[in-house]
C-alpha cells in the first residue's frame, strides 16, 4: 500500500532513510511509494561512475545465443584475476617471443649542417636558465620571446621546482591561446655540477609535446662560460628533430637511447645477510615487492619501511610475512619531503642498528591532469617526494658507507606522457640525480653505487593503469605490464652493469623494438610536403577506421563558399568513428550532445585520438577536453584542417584541379608530421 500520501507516512519513510533500513525501504518502493534515496548518502558523496551512459537504453532487441550455464567463463570469467591480469595474460600468456628490452641513455656526436634553411615558426621562445649576466649579454635574439629562469633559492631542488612551475605556466598559456602554427621552445642551461639536474625539465617538455603536438622543444646544455648562447640557439632551431643537446669540448652531442648489447642473463642480488635497508614507500607497491624479495633472499636482514600514513591493520597484515628467516621489519611514519624528519630517521637507524647498507627510494604520488587543467599546487605535490625527498635522503646519508642507492623512476621520465607533465619532470630529475651522485662517488664525496631504473607499469604493484588502456598500449606498442619475476630479474641484471640509468620494457620484443626506434616525440619535418591522401578504407587492425562515403557525389560546387556543408559531412564521419568505438548506432548520436553523456572514457578517447591521427596527423590530446560535442570538434577540424577534411569525405585533389577551384589552404603548411 502507498503510505507516503500522508504526512505521517512521509515522516515514517524519512526515519527509515535516516536509519538506512534498506529492506523495508525496498519493500515500500515495490509497493509504489516514493523514496528519497538521496538521503542515504552525505551531500556530494555520490559521483557518477565512469563509463556508464546517462542516456536512455536503445529500443533494439537482441537475441542472446545459447551459452553453457556451468562454463567457467560464465560463472567467474576472470576468476582470481583483476581486469589488468586479464589484459596482461591476453598479451603475454601464449606469446613465445615476449621478453625484456633494456636500454641505456648515451650521447652521440651530431654535427650541424649550416645550409639548412630556417623554418617559419609562428612563435619562437627561448628560456635562459641560470646563465646570470650572460643571459643579457650573449643570449638575446631578434624576433624571439626570451624568458630568464633565475631563482634566489640556494638549494637545487627548490630551484628546480621553481623552474618547472615557471615553464609550466608559460606553456599552459601558449596552449590556451591555441596557436595556428608550430611553436618552438628552447631552454638553454649550463650542465656543470649540480646544474646538470635542471635538465630534468625535459620530462615536462616531452609531456607537453605529447599533449600538444604543435609545440616542439629543445633543451640545450652549454658550458657555463660560453659566449655563444644566441648562436647555438639559432643554429639548433633549424634542426628541431634534435631535442636534448649538449656542447662539450667543441662538439655537439645529442641524447639518444641504445639497447644494452649483452645484458647478463643473471645478476647477483645486492642484498646481504644481516644487512640494514631503508625503503621509502615500502608499505605498498614496488617498495613492498622488493621488501618481500630481500626477506626471501637473505637472513637476519633489517628492513626500515617508511610512509606518510600511519600503519593501519591491512598494511600490518601485509608486513607479517616479511618476518620470515629472522627478518626484522620496522615501519616509520616519515614524510621524506621534510628534511629534519629524514635526518632524524637516518640517525635513529645508525643508533639502533649500527649502520645503513642501502636505500631504495620508491615513494611517489600521482595527480594526473592535462596541462590546461593542472595547477601549481598539484605540481608541487607530485614533485616533492621524488625531488625534495631524494635530495633529503642523499644529504642525510652522505657520510654513510652505503652499498647502493637505488632510485625507482618511471619510463614517463624518459619519454613524457599525456597528463603527467609534473610526474615526468620529477622522474627525469631522479634520472639525472643518479648520474650526478655517481660523479660524487667518483670524487669520494659519497659511497655506494647509484642506479635509476625507468620502470614501466607493473602487473602486481607500483603505478598501475586501467586494463583497457593497458590493452590499447599492448596492441599499439607491444609493451605489456611487467610481471614481478621479470622485474626482479631485470633489477639484478641492471645491478651487474656499471650504468647510471636503465630503461626497461617487457612485451613482444619485435614490436617493442619497433616502438623503441620511434619512441621519442617526433618533431615535424621542416620541408613542405604534399597533403596526405586518405584511402577509401584505412588499414585493418586495432585502430582500423573505414571511411564514411557521402550519399551523393562530391563536387567542388558543394564546398565553394559553403563551409556548413563541409562541416555536416565531417560531423557524419565523426559519428561513424564515434559509433564504432562506443558501439552506438549513428542514428542515435546527437552532434550537439555533450560527449560525456555517452559515457566516453579514457580508453575510448585514446582510440578516437588514434583514429583521428590516422587522418589528420598528430592532434592535440586535449581535443575531447576542449571540444565537448562532435559539432564543436567538426568546426575545429574544418577550420584548422580543411584540406584533410575534404580528403576524408572523398573530395580529391584531382577533382579540384579539373574544376579550377583554388587550393584549400592549411594553417601550418610549413610542417607536416614525420612518418
Amino acid at each position: 500500500s502507498i503510505i507516503g500520501d500522508s504526512e505521517e507516512g512521509q515522516e515514517f519513510i524519512q526515519k527509515l532513510v535516516q536509519h538506512k533500513k534498506l529492506e523495508k525501504l525496498a519493500e515500500l518502493w515495490l509497493h509504489s511509494n516514493e523514496i528519497s534515496w538521496e538521503g542515504l548518502y552525505p551531500q556530494g558523496s555520490v559521483k557518477r561512475l565512469s563509463g556508464l551512459p546517462n542516456y536512455p537504453f536503445a529500443r533494439e532487441r537482441y537475441k542472446i545465443s545459447q551459452i553453457d550455464p556451468l562454463s567457467s567463463s560464465t560463472i567467474a570469467p576472470w576468476s582470481h584475476q583483476n581486469t589488468s591480469d586479464r589484459a596482461i595474460d591476453d598479451a603475454v600468456g601464449h606469446n613465445p617471443i615476449c621478453g625484456t628490452l633494456m636500454l641505456q641513455p648515451y650521447w652521440r656526436e651530431e654535427a650541424i649542417f649550416h645550409e639548412a634553411s630556417p623554418p617559419n615558426y609562428e612563435k619562437h621562445v627561448v628560456m635562459l636558465c641560470e646563465f646570470g649576466e650572460l643571459s643579457r649579454t650573449s643570449g638575446q635574439m631578434n624576433g624571439v620571446d626570451t624568458l630568464i629562469l633565475q631563482s634566489s633559492q640556494p638549494e637545487i631542488e627548490q630551484r628546480f621546482q621553481a623552474y618547472v612551475i615557471q615553464v609550466f605556466e608559460y606553456i599552459k598559456n601558449i596552449i590556451a591561446n591555441k596557436p595556428l602554427g608550430i611553436v618552438l621552445i628552447q631552454i638553454a642551461m649550463p650542465y656543470q655540477g649540480e646544474q646538470q639536474l635542471l635538465s630534468g625539465l625535459s620530462g615536462l617538455l616531452a609531456s607537453a609535446q605529447r599533449e600538444y603536438p604543435k609545440l616542439i622543444w629543445q633543451l640545450i646544455q652549454l658550458e657555463a662560460d660560453t659566449q655563444e648562447i644566441a648562436e647555438k640557439l639559432q643554429e639548433n632551431s633549424r634542426f628541431p628533430g634534435s631535442q636534448e643537446i649538449r656542447y662539450c669540448d667543441g662538439k655537439r652531442w645529442v641524447a639518444d637511447w641504445r639497447e644494452l648489447e649483452e645484458p647478463p642473463t643473471e645478476g647477483k642480488h645486492p642484498w646481504k645477510d644481516g644487512g640494514v635497508y631503508l625503503i621509502t614507500g615500502g608499505a605498498g607497491g614496488l617498495g613492498l615487492i622488493f621488501a618481500q624479495e630481500i626477506a626471501s633472499q637473505v637472513q637476519n636482514a633489517t628492513l626500515v619501511l617508511t610512509g606518510r600514513s600511519p600503519l593501519d591493520a591491512p598494511k600490518q597484515r601485509q608486513l607479517e610475512p616479511l618476518r620470515s628467516r629472522g627478518t626484522q621489519v620496522i615501519y616509520e611514519q616519515v614524510d621524506v619531503t621534510q628534511k629534519q624528519a629524514v635526518f632524524s630517521l637516518t640517525r635513529r637507524i645508525q643508533q639502533d642498528y649500527g649502520r645503513l647498507d642501502g636505500i631504495i627510494h620508491s615513494a611517489g604520488v600521482l595527480r594526473d591532469n592535462f596541462i590546461l587543467r593542472k595547477t601549481p599546487d598539484e605540481i608541487e605535490h607530485v614533485l616533492a617526494p621524488k625531488v625534495t625527498g631524494l635530495v633529503n635522503l642523499d644529504q642525510a646519508s652522505r657520510d654513510l658507507s652505503l652499498d647502493f642507492f637505488l632510485l625507482f623512476s618511471s619510463l614517463v621520465g624518459a619519454l613524457g606522457n599525456v597528463g603527467q607533465a609534473d610526474y615526468a619532470a620529477a622522474n627525469a630529475f631522479m634520472d639525472r640525480y643518479a648520474r650526478y651522485r655517481n660523479s660524487l662517488v667518483a670524487a669520494q664525496q659519497r659511497q655506494g653505487k647509484t642506479l635509476s631504473i625507468n620502470w614501466p607499469w607493473w602487473k602486481d604493484g607500483g603505478m598501475s593503469i586501467e586494463a583497457g588502456i593497458a590493452k590499447v598500449l599492448s596492441e599499439t606498442t607491444g609493451v605489456v605490464a611487467m610481471r614481478t619475476p621479470v622485474g626482479i630479474g631485470a633489477l639484478y641484471r641492471s645491478f651487474a652493469l656499471a650504468k647510471d640509468q636503465i630503461l626497461i620494457f617487457e612485451g613482444d620484443l619485435s614490436r617493442v623494438k619497433e616502438y623503441r626506434n620511434g619512441m621519442a616525440v617526433k618533431a615535424p619535418r621542416l620541408e613542405e610536403q604534399e597533403p596526405r591522401t586518405v584511402p577509401a578504407t584505412l588499414p585493418q587492425g586495432p585502430t582500423a577506421s573505414p571511411v564514411y562515403l557521402p550519399e551523393y557525389p562530391v563536387t567542388p560546387s558543394h564546398w565553394q563558399g559553403n563551409p556548413d556543408r563541409l562541416r555536416e559531412q565531417v560531423i557524419q564521419q565523426l559519428k561513424v568513428q564515434f559509433g564504432q568505438i562506443t558501439k552506438l548506432s549513428v542514428a542515435h548520436i546527437d552532434a550537439d550532445e555533450p560527449l560525456e553523456s555517452y559515457g566516453i572514457d579514457s580508453v575510448m578517447i585514446i582510440q578516437l585520438n588514434q583514429r583521428l591521427a590516422g587522418i589528420f596527423g598528430e592532434l592535440s590530446k586535449t581535443l575531447f577536453f576542449e571540444y565537448k560535442t562532435l559539432q564543436e570538434l567538426a568546426k575545429y577540424l574544418v577550420q584548422d584542417y580543411p584540406q584533410a577534411c575534404l580528403q576524408w569525405i572523398g573530395f580529391t585533389e584531382n577533382e579540384r584541379v579539373g574544376t579550377g577551384l583554388d587550393p584549400v589552404p592549411t594553417r601550418s603548411s610549413t610542417f607536416s608530421p614525420r612518418n
